[in-house]
This record gives C-alpha cells, structure tokens and sequence, in this order.
C-alpha cells in the first residue's frame, strides 16, 4: 500500500482474509488500504474495528485503530482513546502508540497532543504512520520547520514508498518549492510508474 498498488494490495488482503489465516493483521492491513483511497474512510472504520475485535489488546492493531479513527470524527477518536491509553500503559515505549494518541488527541482538540506527539518522534523517529502523523499535527500549527523534519524522517524512514515521495512532492510544491517537488514526484514515478 506504501507504493501505492492499492488495487493489488485490496486483493492480496481479501484473499487472506478469505483464506481465515490471522485475521486481525489482514483486516488491519486491509483498513490501511482502504484508508489511501478516496472516500474509503467509513469502509476503513468498518475494517480496522473487525480487527480490533478480533484482537483487542494487539497495541499495532490498536495503533493503526487510533490513526484511522482519528480521520473519521472526534467521538470516533474519543471511543478509540481508552484503549489506546491502555495500551501505551502495557508497551510505553511503542512510539506508534502515542502518535495514535496524539492524532486523536488532536481531532478533540486535546492540548496534550503535542506531548503525545514528541514522545512518539522520541521513540520511533523514523515510523511510517508518527511521520505522516507529524506532518499533520505541526501543519494544523503551521510549524513549518517541524513539517519538513517529518516529511524528511518519513523519507528515511520509507525511501521506497512512493505514497511518502509523493505526499512530499506536493508539500513541496504547495510551497512554491518546485524543483525539490519535482525530484521528489520523479522519485515516486521511479518506484510506481504506473501512479496516476
């Protein structure tokens, strides 16, 4: 799903899911997938709590509920908050876990995102779903400073997703940075010439 194979990433997923072979990850997997996709939010929520359902006290499986969760409303968010609270109490230095919590935190508007979200960086600087999360929290309090050191852990951390080089590249080219932009957009095309 990092490369942006969203079509063969759904297909990979109901396969397993159909083959009934650890269910929680492949629903997991398969709410993230869903996630990349225009309007998949609400399929994503039905997917992600098949997951949680399945294997409440997974912290990954949680993790990914909170970031999830967090784009779909607040009283999702706030539903999805004890369990992530939880969790941090069983595996505290799981850096997923507190950028979970910091995305949710920030959807109620929560003025501990921002401890949440350092602490996620601290523990896991280079994690997937706490970059993506970073860019987001410090976009909304427009530290721009802290959005390029996200975006610029996100690629290290993920130097062949293409989705990262691309979100990158636009961020870029929001900010009249065109030729960064351009590398970064020619990069993604490198790993997935087929991405529109």
């Amino acid at each position: 799903y990092q490369n942006v194979e969203i079509d063969e990433a759904s297909k990979l997923c109901k396969n397993k899911i159909a083959a009934g072979k650890n269910l929680p990850q492949w629903h997991e997997m398969y709410a993230r997938t869903l996630n990349l996709q225009r309007d998949g939010n609400a399929r994503a929520t039905a997917e992600i709590r098949k997951a949680l359902e399945a294997a409440p006290k997974d912290e990954n499986i949680i993790a990914t509920a909170g970031y999830i969760l967090a784009g779909s409303s607040p009283n999702a968010a706030g539903a999805v908050v004890p369990k992530i609270q939880d969790a941090i109490k069983s595996h505290p230095r799981n850096g997923r876990l507190h950028g979970a919590l910091a995305g949710c935190f920030d959807v109620m508007q929560n003025p501990h995102a921002e401890q949440e979200m350092i602490t996620a960086i601290k523990l896991d600087p280079l994690d997937y779903d706490v970059n993506f999360q970073a860019v987001d929290h410090y976009s909304k309090l427009q530290k721009l400073d802290e959005v390029n050191n996200a975006y610029d852990r996100l690629i290290k951390g993920s130097p062949k997703s293409a989705y990262a080089w691309t979100e990158r590249g636009v961020y870029r080219r929001d900010n009249y940075k065109f030729e960064q932009s351009s590398q970064d957009l020619q990069k993604a095309v490198e790993l997935n010439p087929k991405y529109d």
